[in-house]
């Protein structure tokens, strides 16, 4: 299995490998290697490690394959010898690997591989990925330069000619296959390694940190890429236009107090991520399966509210491992540390968004047209009061009459933002 389907336990509950390592060795694990061991043992290795100041942590597969750092292979002194060969384990093909060669000076060719989570890629040994079209190896997106749009799968010029460039693409994680998003397919500008005569007939798809690491995606491990169905003209207009800005947040059950009403929560600084306001409608995404290998978007317009941090907190100490109620913590189910935004959903809405799992993840942006609404109601009973003022004015209406249709009037839009917030 690839790194991140590796499973261990922790506090009582199976956890990726990957993830754990991640929280205890942060970006070092970008300068991994993968090392063969002959002549010596995990115990061994551990041994060393444990007589000097270095990390003792390290990644074992079969007994036969260690995963180390710069630090570490420095610690033991020894050399590296690049294998021409991968090294199989299971139906995996890793490769580079190296060998510990006593005879050498230490060595490493290529300190550290741009965009490569671990130095060693891994393949499956039938090649399923170089048959099935649908199979992509993810890197990071680079720098954006700005905030807005939707999140970005970047490809080839050489492949988005082979794809004829569908606007819009579905990303799902070969984990977990309920884990999907949605991403707006481009071209790479510019001679980005991406472009490189290396790299431009691979198939290699460079995702938005939001978008793969939601779903529990490395650097240099395997997507499904499917092309999104529909024009996406709306969609286009509004990310040309207003270029709204999305997160990304994973489900929980809905507070006792909104069930069965159209409403979720959200945290004020995901509000705040996104541009809308409390009490704000927002549209909340998903990807759901059409037909077979047939994708479309589901969406809901919702009111959204504050959940209150301390309330969180509480709702948090009641999450089990089981979860067979729905009191599960997304970030344990899916090993994803730390957590994104939750959104709180209820039963109902989950089903309208394609039967929703718990813990599965969604895209919130604001609602254009709440927001619209509420920046247009600030102000339109003063225009149109004014409006209608002049209007009785020039009929020559006695004082009498503008006041009582002034207040009329005034009720009116007091009632409309009640029955609004109320609503």
């Amino acid at each position: 299995m690839p790194l991140s389907h590796l499973l261990v336990r922790r506090d009582g509950r199976l956890v990726p490998a990957a993830r754990v390592l991640a929280e205890c060795r942060g970006d070092h694990l970008r300068r991994r290697y993968a090392v063969r061991l002959e002549g010596i043992s995990p115990d061994e290795l551990l041994e060393r490690f444990g007589k000097s100041a270095i990390s003792p942590v390290f990644l074992v597969l079969a007994e036969t394959l260690a995963f180390l750092d710069p630090d570490q292979i420095g610690a033991l002194g020894l050399g590296l010898v690049e294998q021409p060969e991968p090294t199989p384990i299971g139906d995996l093909l890793f490769k580079p690997t190296y060998r510990i060669d006593d005879t050498r000076p230490l060595t490493l060719d290529g300190a550290e591989a741009p965009r490569a989570f671990w130095r060693s890629t891994w393949t499956y040994a039938d090649e399923r990925e170089r048959h099935d079209a649908e199979w992509w190896r993810v890197w990071p997106q680079g720098e954006r330069k700005e905030v807005r749009g939707d999140f970005v799968a970047a490809i080839s010029r050489t492949q988005f000619a082979r794809l004829r460039g569908p606007a819009y693409v579905m990303i799902e994680s070969v984990v977990d296959p309920r884990m999907r998003l949605y991403a707006h397919l481009r071209a790479d500008k510019g001679d980005t390694q991406l472009n490189s005569e290396e790299f431009r007939d691979r198939r290699i798809v460079a995702l938005d940190a939001s978008c793969r690491d939601a779903l529990g995606i490395l650097d240099s491990e395997f997507c499904r890429m499917v092309p999104l169905e529909g024009r996406h003209v709306v969609r286009g207009l509004r990310r040309r236009v207003f270029g709204s800005r999305a997160t990304v947040a994973h489900v929980k059950i809905a507070a006792r107090v909104d069930l069965d009403k159209p409403v979720c929560r959200l945290a004020a600084d995901t509000l705040a991520a996104i541009g809308a306001r409390r009490d704000d409608k927002v549209t909340i995404e998903t990807v759901v399966e059409r037909q077979p290998g047939r994708y479309r978007t589901k969406r809901e317009k919702l009111r959204a509210l504050e959940i209150d941090a301390s309330e969180a907190s509480g709702r948090a100490e009641w999450e089990r491992p089981t979860g067979s109620d729905g009191w599960v913590d997304p970030a344990t189910v899916h090993g994803i540390h730390p957590p994104y935004p939750a959104i709180y959903l209820d039963w109902f809405t989950r089903q309208r968004l394609g039967e929703l799992p718990v813990a599965a993840p969604v895209i919130v942006r604001a609602n254009i047209g709440s927001r619209l609404a509420a920046e247009a109601g600030e102000f339109a009973w003063l225009a149109v009061g004014g409006l209608v003022i002049a209007v009785l004015k020039g009929v020559n209406a006695s004082g009498t009459t503008i006041v009582v249709v002034a207040g009329l009037l005034s009720l009116f839009f007091i009632g409309f933002r009640i029955r609004r917030g109320l609503r």
